[in-house]
């Protein structure tokens, strides 16, 4: 899965191990370019696409942190 645009990149809690990411999918059909979708990025997610996207956001790849 590959992130092609985020809107919003959050932390859910102190300990910065999950990402929250309003954002869009190379994979999928969106209806209008105002639409987008949640996904939540953790440091020891079961699959390596969550890991991935989780070490891309802390790197910087998607922007600010807030």
């Amino acid at each position: 899965m590959k992130i092609t645009k985020v809107k919003i990149l959050k932390y859910l809690d102190n300990s910065k191990e999950r990402i929250l990411l309003e954002c869009r999918f190379d994979n999928l059909d969106y209806e209008s370019e105002e639409q987008y979708d949640f996904f939540t990025a953790c440091k020891n997610d079961i699959e390596p696409h969550g890991r991935e996207i989780f070490q891309k956001a802390i790197s910087g790849e998607y922007g600010k942190i807030e």
